[in-house]
């Protein structure tokens, strides 16, 4: 009399399917996007309502018959000099803050409303506020991301690898979001959870 083993395992030792555990901080990076984001907007609106309140303070100096005196023409020379030199300091930060993440960093300003950034009173645009625009392009037009260069030779002539020729995946990893090379470091994640998961 042989019995039928039963080849089917209980529930509690079938082991669980991995998941990846959340981003902590995916919800921060998200947060400060949109306040970044928010915070630009509220400078556009500012420098809008400035525009309109000195439009509407010429008017008014125009219909009161007031001629503009000599120190008024020259302010309004200053202010358009000014406002010359500051999209021209703009446009060079936007080329500068693209170079090695656009392919052409001569196109950013193009894509980007140069409206929302603006120079300080000693002739500096806010970094970070230009990294981030710039990180935002790249990521609604990836079309525009620089190519990443790919080295064609690791190893010697026969084709093999030479030992120490290349960091092992967490060093790349490391490397990666120290540089703040995000989409680099998400792929290598994903090569990286593939190995573990084959192993």
């Amino acid at each position: 009399m042989t019995e039928a083993v039963a080849t089917e395992t209980p529930a509690e030792l079938t082991p669980p399917e991995q998941v990846e555990a959340p981003d902590p901080m995916a919800e921060l990076r998200k947060e400060s996007d949109d306040f970044r984001s928010k915070a630009a907007a509220e400078r556009k609106v500012n420098r809008d309502l400035e525009t309109k309140l000195s439009a509407a303070q010429d008017l008014i100096d125009k219909l009161n018959g007031a001629k503009p005196s000599e120190d008024a023409m020259r302010v309004d020379a200053e202010k358009a000099a000014t406002a010359k030199v500051a999209e021209r300091i703009i446009r060079a930060e936007i080329r500068a803050a693209a170079t090695g993440k656009l392919a052409d960093p001569n196109d950013a300003h193009k894509f980007l409303d140069m409206s929302q950034f603006s120079v300080d009173e000693n002739g500096d645009v806010d970094a970070a506020e230009l990294t981030w625009a710039i990180d935002d392009l790249v990521k609604r037009k990836g079309y525009l991301a620089a190519k990443t260069e790919v080295s064609k030779t690791h190893g010697s002539a026969d084709g093999g690898a030479r030992k120490g020729s290349q960091p092992d995946l967490t060093q790349q990893i490391a490397a990666a979001v120290a540089s703040g090379d995000f989409r680099s470091s998400i792929a290598l994640k994903q090569q990286w959870a593939a190995q573990q998961k084959a192993k």
